[in-house]
């Protein structure tokens, strides 16, 4: 529960910093200083995103101060007359009389509150972020340690902290000029927390918390200037020109996903000024577009945006093959992926969104709840009609091929979009229309729900069907040998290597002399019948010879092809044992037709041995090449991310997309050196390479030498992906 309640309150705010973070070191390309630049750039993002919240918490605060400050004099009139239970109940009855509760005082600590899980979660990110490490910035020689500015004597003082808590004193002074000493205290007494609690963190971290007190230091003069917002909304919009600008000019730009960056960072500078345009129409303008819209509006579109982000669409990818979100080594329902895209969706949408829209004004809450009612129409429709056909997805929510879109497609869709977006916004402005509104929200929250759980039940179906995996394998390092050869018997190993091309072997010999000595004695075959590119059809012939190529097992009509696809999987091991060898088969490619093989097709043969080694050793590899697994952590919040992918316009999708990695701060499907940031040149694995190569790198771990017959050894080394289901 603990788990759950920290991925909807912090883990939002981590992955839009993490969003932001991979989005600006795309941006600034390969360079010494690139981190920490990317860390100044998501300070100042995130403070730019927060600022209207914040500047709303500050005017909630500000109106609760002045409540207590106008009912001060009363109360301290009464507490001087009475005492007892007298007091208690005159005071009680002057608050209902002026409408006001205890609770209300929680308002004073609003800006409080917010900040805390804005802290935790640029601290969890940022604590961890490995390309930080080694990474040097100015004056500060590694971003992933604690600064030591200063030394004397041995020992040395972290000057950055220092430096962020006097920012911060000076920051609380201005705000809070002319405050009473109660307020102050609150601050101060914060900063200090932060100082403590900083002073020995990666320096990374201290930057992005220093600049951020920067920021709101500037914020702090900027409102006590005689127009602040007029001055700050030209601001903005003159940085993000003179941004956009200089990054035209630098020849940055080297691609479109790029330019729609910089054109987004551009235009959400405007909305300052846009805003405060707005806010200058006309009292009697601004009344008729105050048409109440029901709260009912907003919550029931934040669940309907809930469902079908955190478990709709991430239940349809897993529904359609669950075998391939299973972990042989650590075996659990791939279901619970969704207990993960539904805590960030219910984050995003309910529990963040909720504090917005409570913290907003009438007419803040009426536009609001609008917009989300027609977000929620205008993703649905993304999702149902268009980008339906983007290719194939593996398991690591990577396309095979980079989608396309088609300009056409991306002109009617931006038209569908801004019809129904328009179309919404204006039906809200009535009051029957906002009746409509609630019925609609309520039709699509109960369609995404039934067709949630239909996906739910078929994925629940199929991976009953899998309990066979469980025993498998347990992924730890404590494995047993899995080969054993003979010391005085004959011996026969045969590797199949998945995509190995038999042409280029003899010229890898040629080109490499110690690969030639370390074959010998091994036979190679030019000639290995193979038919096509996918393992589906390309395997049985390579196991069981000439009678089981497409075109042979085509004429047994009547049979069922997984059967035909088994007995080709069990000709040489069955012919070796009957001849008393003694027999080990690994990873038979789609055995009994299963994703993850079914070695029971060799139960008829009690004395094979046989054995499914895909995660087998991995963690041995990763230590033994101090190399890094994202891939668990990485497809928790991916899942999220693919939704957002699949809901958003079209023309933003591959803006999105981004290769695959969803702005991820690490690559789901590579397994990358710890040291990376230092050693770029380093050996990289990719996630599906590793699962095979583990194994060959740990032969002589996982193979034992006894006395004995001849030993039959086959060892399938499959690159399982998409293309070949």
């Amino acid at each position: 529960m603990f788990s759950f309640l920290y991925n909807v309150i912090v883990s939002p705010i981590e992955l839009v910093v993490e969003f932001v973070f991979g989005l600006m070191f795309r941006m600034l390309g390969q360079g010494e200083t690139n981190q920490g630049l990317a860390v100044v750039g998501v300070s100042l993002a995130i403070s730019f995103l927060t600022l209207p919240l914040y500047r709303r918490a500050d005017i909630v605060q500000q109106h609760e101060r002045e409540t207590r400050m106008r009912m001060s004099v009363m109360l301290n009139r009464i507490r001087a007359v009475f005492s007892g239970d007298e007091r208690f109940m005159m005071i009680q009855a002057y608050y209902r009389e002026q409408g006001y509760s205890p609770i209300h005082a929680l308002k004073g600590s609003v800006s409080l509150l917010l900040e805390i899980p804005f802290f935790i979660a640029a601290y969890h990110f940022l604590s961890n972020l490995e390309i930080l490490n080694g990474a040097p910035f100015g004056i500060i020689a590694d971003l992933g340690k604690p600064d030591r500015l200063i030394g004397f004597g041995g020992h040395s003082i972290n000057l950055l902290p220092i430096l962020m808590t006097f920012i911060n004193c000076v920051s609380a002074a201005v705000y809070f000029r002319g405050f009473a000493l109660k307020d102050k205290l609150q601050t101060y007494g914060l900063a200090l927390v932060f100082l403590v609690l900083l002073y020995n963190s990666p320096s990374g971290l201290v930057v992005y918390w220093t600049c951020n007190n920067i920021f709101s230091l500037a914020k702090n003069i900027f409102y006590n200037l005689r127009n602040p917002r007029t001055v700050f909304s030209v601001v903005c919009a003159l940085s993000g020109t003179i941004f956009a600008v200089c990054a035209t000019l630098s020849g940055v730009l080297n691609s479109r996903k790029k330019y729609v960056a910089v054109f987004l960072f551009m235009a959400c500078s405007f909305i300052p000024l846009v805003c405060l345009k707005i806010k200058k129409k006309p009292a009697a303008k601004r009344k008729e577009a105050g048409v109440p819209v029901s709260m009912p509006v907003f919550f029931v579109s934040a669940f309907v945006l809930s469902v079908l982000l955190g478990v709709l669409i991430p239940s349809g990818v897993i529904e359609s093959s669950p075998a391939e979100f299973i972990d042989v080594g650590d075996f659990r329902n791939p279901l619970h992926f969704l207990r993960f895209s539904l805590a960030y969706a219910l984050g995003f949408f309910v529990l963040w969104a909720g504090i917005v829209f409570a913290i907003m004004g009438k007419t803040g809450q009426n536009r609001f709840s609008a917009v989300f009612c027609a977000i929620s129409v205008v993703f649905i429709v993304d999702y149902m009609c268009f980008s339906r056909n983007l290719g194939l997805l593996s398991s690591y929510l990577v396309f095979d091929n980079d989608p396309e879109f088609p300009k056409l497609g991306v002109i009617l869709n931006l038209f569908v979009v801004a019809l129904l977006f328009g179309g919404v916004m204006f039906m809200c402005r009535f009051r029957r229309g906002v009746v409509a509104a609630t019925y609609v929200s309520v039709m699509l929250l109960f369609s995404v729900s039934v067709l949630s759980f239909v996906n739910v039940h078929r994925t629940q179906a199929q991976f009953a069907e899998l309990s066979y995996v469980k025993s498998l394998g347990t992924g730890g390092d404590d494995e047993k040998p899995v080969f054993s050869l003979s010391r005085t018997g004959k011996n026969v190993v045969v590797l199949m290597l998945d995509r190995a091309i038999s042409g280029y072997f003899p010229l890898l010999l040629e080109e490499k002399p110690f690969l030639k000595e370390q074959f010998s004695g091994f036979t190679f075959y030019p000639n290995t019948v193979s038919f096509g590119a996918h393992t589906i059809f390309g395997a049985p012939p390579l196991f069981g010879g000439y009678e089981y190529t497409p075109e042979e097992m085509n004429k047994r009509g009547s049979e069922l092809l997984r059967d035909k696809h088994n007995e080709s999987l069990l000709v040489m091991p069955a012919l070796f044992s009957r001849s008393g060898w003694d027999v080990t088969v690994c990873d038979a490619p789609f055995a009994n037709y299963k994703w993850v093989p079914d070695m029971s097709i060799y139960d008829s043969f009690p004395d094979i041995k046989t054995h499914v080694t895909e995660r087998m050793y991995l963690k041995r590899l990763c230590e033994k090449y101090q190399l890094l697994d994202n891939g668990l952590q990485s497809l928790k919040r991916n899942f999220f991310c693919y939704s957002l992918f699949k809901v958003s316009p079209v023309f933003m999708q591959s803006f999105l997309y981004d290769d695959g990695d969803y702005y991820s701060s690490c690559d789901i499907a590579e397994l990358f050196p710890k040291d990376f940031s230092k050693n770029p040149d380093a050996l990289v694995f990719t996630k599906d390479f590793a699962k095979g190569y583990a194994v060959l790198d740990a032969l002589c771990d996982a193979t034992e030498i006894k006395d004995g017959g001849g030993e039959f050894i086959h060892h399938d080394v499959q690159q399982h992906d998409a293309r070949a289901a």
